[in-house]
């Protein structure tokens, strides 16, 4: 309500709903009233009003009882359907048609299958180019031409209700995206998994994916390189606090080629745990590998992943840590200070081994689903993201990362 603060002064306010799908030129009513005629855009329902659509929704029914609408509501399963919509309410409404008198083992499934009804005819000759734009972030606006096959603009393609704009970028529900990719295998399927009570959906999934996300990310961003001429470190790695850290807003140069559906997983552990260090323990990080996104070897110390690519005049290696914990828990908090010991350890195991040479750059990104404390000022190679910024950071996955099962 907050859009139409003061608006009441002025007489009486009607309100004409436009669905998403519905065309821009049908949308027009200047033409047709004698009333002034402002339009009020309403964005995507975060995942609090998601549920809250749900539980109104199953409620209106007349099936079930508050109780049992609650306990559908606090499923784990159900909860990964309601971030694979995308905050489209029309999808939310498709993840509450499922036939939860059974059980909720297949309503993720039931949700991708049911969002072929919203795809249009012939996107599929048009979804690489704008899948690709979707994951490499690149700004547009309406007019903006999309696909090079006859003049289809963006505006096109938001009057296909399929695509929403959010600052600028566009936006795909990640079970549309599920749709798509089982038809052209853009991406790694594990992006767009659909989890069962047999086959579930963890944090230890999140890890995997979130890699995998980075090397799409960096892949599409190489096909679309003409719209990153000035790319920095930020543009790749978005959301992330601090917002000033300096290493941000170095220069990214795109490699010619990246891996954009798997990633490497290291035969040994790169980041050894021997203290001081043995002859046969020493750094093994692929630092001259930059066409590949890196996993940790089982029981790697501090970190989980890497990746190594030239920023600003030199070669930078980020590493990646991530942190779970149930959304629930009253001590989820992480402080700045702890991150910073993390760094330091990290830093004194790459120190004292022969094969890293010492004035090599690195950065250490934490990434978690916990609220972060800032208790202290964060280390200079110190980034990360947290609760509040998971989802911007990576729109396709992040609320999966808050789901706490």
């Amino acid at each position: 309500m907050s859009l139409i603060s003061g608006w009441h002064r002025a007489g009486r306010v009607f309100f004409v709903p436009i669905t998403t799908g519905t065309s821009e030129t049908d949308a027009k009513f200047s033409g047709i009233s004698s009333y002034k005629v402002r339009d009020v855009p309403l964005p995507v329902l975060n995942f609090e009003h998601r549920a809250q659509l749900a539980k109104n929704y199953l409620l209106a029914t007349g099936k079930f009882e508050q109780d049992k609408v609650e306990m559908i509501l606090q499923d784990s399963l159900f909860r990964v359907a309601l971030a694979d919509t995308g905050g489209l309410p029309g999808l939310v409404v498709y993840t509450c048609q499922y036939d939860f008198d059974k059980d909720t083992c297949s309503v993720v499934q039931h949700l991708h299958h049911e969002t072929a009804s919203y795809i249009q005819k012939g996107w599929d000759k048009r979804m690489e180019s704008i899948f690709s734009a979707y994951l490499a972030r690149r700004k547009v606006f309406p007019s903006m031409e999309l696909v090079k096959d006859g003049n289809y603009t963006v505006q096109d393609a938001l009057d296909g209700g399929t695509i929403f704009l959010k600052e600028g970028e566009i936006r795909l529900a990640p079970a549309l995206v599920s749709k798509f990719n089982a038809e052209n295998s853009m991406i790694n399927s594990l992006l767009v998994k659909a989890p069962s009570k047999t086959d579930k959906w963890t944090w230890r999934n999140f890890e995997s994916v979130h890699l995998l996300y980075l090397a799409a990310v960096l892949a599409a961003m190489i096909k679309e390189k003409e719209h990153f001429q000035g790319a920095t470190l930020g543009t790749y790695l978005r959301n992330m606090k601090p917002s000033d850290n300096a290493y941000l807003f170095k220069p990214l140069h795109l490699p010619l080629n990246f891996t954009a559906t798997h990633y490497k997983i290291d035969p040994a552990q790169c980041i050894p745990r021997a203290i001081p260090a043995s002859v046969s323990s020493v750094i093994d990080v692929d630092v001259m590998d930059r066409e590949h996104v890196h996993q940790s070897h089982t029981g790697t110390p501090i970190i989980d992943g890497y990746v190594t690519l030239d920023v600003g005049y030199e070669r930078l290696t980020i590493f990646l840590q991530y942190k779970h914990s149930d959304p629930e828990s009253s001590s989820s908090k992480v402080r700045v200070s702890h991150m910073n010991q993390e760094i330091e350890k990290l830093g004194a195991s790459l120190k004292r081994h022969e094969k890293w040479e010492s004035d090599r750059q690195w950065i250490f990104v934490w990434i978690t689903n916990r609220e972060v404390e800032s208790d202290t000022l964060a280390n200079e190679r110190l980034l990360w993201v947290d609760k509040d910024s998971l989802s911007l950071h990576c729109p396709l996955i992040g609320n999966r990362g808050l789901v706490g099962l």
